[in-house]
């Protein structure tokens, strides 16, 4: 699972209230549908996460940036950017609303 802590219980009783009870049983949906999900709980607490695709010394990759902090990292795909951006809104969001 790639959220923990209070990020994990909150998003849970986001997804169901937003989505229906099933939402909230991450084990059954599909990781692109979840991380789509997760991603529009961020944006509900103001946790803009953006991924963009960057030519480097042409090598395709993948820049992510979270617009609450500025942080920001590079992965060689898409997925892997977003799963490590995930992660480190996770942390933002647990020590945010602690």
């Amino acid at each position: 699972m790639i959220l923990n802590g209070k990020s994990e219980v909150d998003f849970i009783k986001w997804a169901s209230y937003n989505y229906g009870e099933d939402s909230g049983d991450l084990t059954m949906l599909r990781e692109v549908y979840r991380n789509a999900l997760i991603i529009e709980f961020f944006d509900s607490v103001g946790i803009y996460i953006g991924i963009q695709y960057t030519e480097i010394d042409s090598i395709g990759m993948y820049d992510w940036r979270i617009h609450y902090s500025n942080f920001y990292g590079t992965n060689n795909s898409r997925q892997e950017a977003i799963i490590q951006a995930i992660k480190k809104a996770n942390d933002i969001y647990n020590a945010r609303f602690k």
